[in-house]
């Protein structure tokens, strides 16, 4: 493996990163540490980690990659029809998926620990037909928004929301989630069976956890979905203060 990938990325000198995000030459991998710089850190907190590791993506192009499965255009359908408009990207990296689906008219926070892969977003300039592409040419230029956003997903305070759809990079899983909230525990439970009637699949068993519940499933189109709810217990009573 270590041979194919020298063979396939050869020496160059480290470039500014395009309008896309992307580094314009590959970098060298030259032994095991230049492979493993591949791969992200094991954790979501640090932040140094995390800057290297997005200097690693950026000087051998890898970034370049990062948008080759971006495919929007279901869930900006889904969310058109449903009333939804505000999305969470977390673990963005340097990804302009927040910029294509603000071009689609959502309200959109970019969040990332690593303060050189959020300037790196932030900065680049992407053309229209790009953002398009990443939304699967639906309409665009419908004045949404984007904030990006430097931040620990650990922090309670950090982008509390609350937020119709959260869209998981490489912060909490291996590859790119949709993630739909609802308002109860039981609106997860009665939406995930008419979702495998259709034709999904299940991805994994219910997570029900201290303060949020869960499923999972993949569609025909083979797009993973998660639906949550946030709440202490399923269903909880609200408090006069208004909290669960």
């Amino acid at each position: 493996m270590l041979q194919w990938l020298r063979k396939r990325f050869g020496r160059q000198a480290v470039q500014e990163p395009n309008e896309t995000g992307a580094g314009e030459d590959h970098g060298a991998l030259e032994g095991p540490a230049d492979v493993q710089s591949m791969f992200p850190p094991r954790t979501v907190s640090d932040s140094a980690a995390w800057d290297r590791y997005w200097q690693d993506q950026l000087s051998h192009q890898w970034a370049a990659f990062l948008h080759l499965f971006v495919s929007d255009g279901l869930l900006v359908d889904t969310m058109r029809a449903n009333g939804l408009r505000t999305v969470l990207c977390i673990g963005n990296g340097v990804s302009q998926e927040p910029k294509a689906m603000a071009w689609a008219g959502c309200e959109v926070t970019a969040l990332d620990i690593s303060p050189l892969a959020a300037q790196v977003a932030r900065d680049a300039t992407p053309p229209e037909d790009f953002l398009a592409g990443l939304v699967d040419g639906r309409s665009g230029g419908l004045n949404g928004h984007v904030e990006f956003v430097v931040g620990d997903i650990c922090d309670p305070a950090c982008c509390p929301g609350p937020y119709d759809v959260v869209i998981d990079q490489l912060a909490a899983g291996d590859g790119d989630t949709m993630s739909v909230m609802l308002g109860t525990h039981a609106k997860v439970r009665e939406f995930t069976p008419k979702a495998l009637a259709a034709g999904g699949t299940n991805y994994d068993n219910p997570e029900d956890v201290e303060f949020m519940y869960t499923r999972s499933f993949v569609d025909p189109d083979g797009h993973g979905w998660g639906l949550l709810h946030r709440a202490p217990q399923p269903d909880a009573p609200v408090t006069p203060d208004g909290q669960p």
